[in-house]
């Protein structure tokens, strides 16, 4: 999206689109495209490594596969790059199109709740991205501890995030906006999902404890 999705949209269909080449040129030759894809391409070959060397459960490959995108991709890339600084080009476009409180100036008033989120990814939720992720590699037993602190972190910023534009009946401005939405939702079901799987491991380990 970020390299052929125009930043202007509405409702206008079909979308409007640049297949000239020059906003995807414009997108990856970015430094601060390239300051997030790096680190988080170097760790996928590395992530393989670690799951042939210790043969790790799909399971776990999918959280480690998780933590390590949500750090430099999600977090940073998408949030903090494009949304706080707005440095990102293009993706930085996409999020004043979803949230027009983005063209006001950071801590204002209108996007204090953005704001308030995007410190938040960058003090604590991106630092248990990788504290989890290095207990994962580690084969660390407290990752499972951490996992669901950071999955609670998680949680919390996206309903601060989303909510308050619920809350005041804030009208969608173009289809980008439920894009933005549904991706969103993402954040709030993951969360739930291993929160519940974690909770189901436990009550079989004490269970297998109590008939040995």
């Amino acid at each position: 999206m970020q390299c052929f999705v125009e930043p202007k949209q509405g409702f206008a269909w079909p979308p409007k689109m640049d297949l000239s080449g020059k906003q995807a040129i414009r997108v990856l030759s970015s430094k601060w495209l390239w300051a997030c894809w790096t680190p988080m391409l170097l760790g996928v070959f590395w992530l393989r490594h670690i799951f042939k060397t210790y043969k790790i459960k799909q399971v776990e490959r999918g959280m480690m596969l998780w933590w390590l995108t949500n750090a430099f991709f999600f977090h940073l890339h998408c949030d903090i790059l494009s949304g706080y600084f707005q440095v990102m080009p293009v993706l930085s476009d996409h999020y004043s199109e979803i949230s027009p409180a983005h063209l006001k100036p950071r801590w204002a008033d209108a996007r204090l709740h953005l704001d308030s989120t995007y410190l938040l990814e960058g003090v604590a939720e991106i630092p248990l991205a990788l504290i989890t992720l290095f207990l994962y590699t580690r084969r660390h037993p407290a990752r499972f501890f951490m996992e669901i602190f950071a999955l609670a972190v998680q949680f919390a910023g996206t309903i601060i995030y989303y909510f308050p534009r619920f809350m005041k009946y804030e009208k969608p401005g173009s289809w980008l906006c439920y894009f933005d939405w549904s991706f969103g939702a993402v954040w709030v079901a993951f969360p739930l999902a291993v929160l519940v799987r974690h909770v189901c491991s436990a009550v079989r380990a004490a269970g297998a404890d109590k008939k040995s």
